[in-house]
């Protein structure tokens, strides 16, 4: 039987939206603080999520940038300030020399360790109230929340078959060649950010 709409808003608990609003920065402003503690507090707003994500996995400039649901334009500014203060560089891709690569500092490997660190404390602290199990259901349900999302998006995104041809392939080129930067770790290889998919990053 379905509850009528005031005896269902006085029974049930905070609303999920409320309680994801609530809890936003608390990795975020963890990180923070463990980079700043070790000598990093000029790390631009969001560029704490690039670093970690790059010091993690390596995962491609591309794949955090659609993880990180932001403009192409605004990811460009991280980046570029990022590389101003040191903590990423840039190189010559030798398999492409028409392609620059982007990799980790000495000075970016520490920040993004300091925040790996700040990152696993929160998970240890969380796990210690709930409990692994409670953590795991948590997980597949964010996850079932991002696949809405992404749906969504897709759902809100202009219909591209009604776009020309000649149109669609300068926009192609255009992403090509904002895109065409590699992100690599200093000790290992990836897959150019116009072709990796696999997301990988932590809130």
């Amino acid at each position: 039987m379905t509850r009528a709409p005031d005896e269902r808003n006085r029974s049930d608990p905070v609303p999920l939206s409320a309680l994801l609003y609530a809890v936003r920065g608390t990795y975020t402003a963890a990180v923070r603080r463990a980079q700043e503690k070790v000598g990093f507090p000029d790390v631009p707003a969001s560029g704490e999520f690039i670093l970690n994500a790059m010091e993690w996995s390596g995962a491609s400039l591309e794949t955090i940038v659609r993880f990180m649901g932001v403009s192409k334009q605004a990811a460009s500014q991280f980046v570029e300030m990022l590389v101003d203060r040191g903590y990423l560089e840039r190189g010559q891709d030798p398999s492409d020399r028409r392609r620059m690569t982007l990799s980790l500092t000495e000075r970016g490997h520490a920040a993004g360790r300091a925040g790996k660190a700040a990152i696993e404390q929160v998970d240890r602290e969380l796990e210690a109230r709930v409990g692994s199990r409670a953590i795991s259901h948590t997980r597949a349900t964010l996850r079932a929340l991002l696949e809405i999302k992404r749906r969504n998006e897709t759902l809100d995104a202009p219909d591209s078959s009604r776009v020309s041809t000649p149109a669609r392939e300068r926009s192609q080129g255009d992403r090509s060649a904002r895109f065409g930067t590699v992100v690599r770790p200093a000790t290992a290889t990836y897959a150019s950010s116009a072709t990796e998919s696999k997301p990988r990053g932590e809130p």
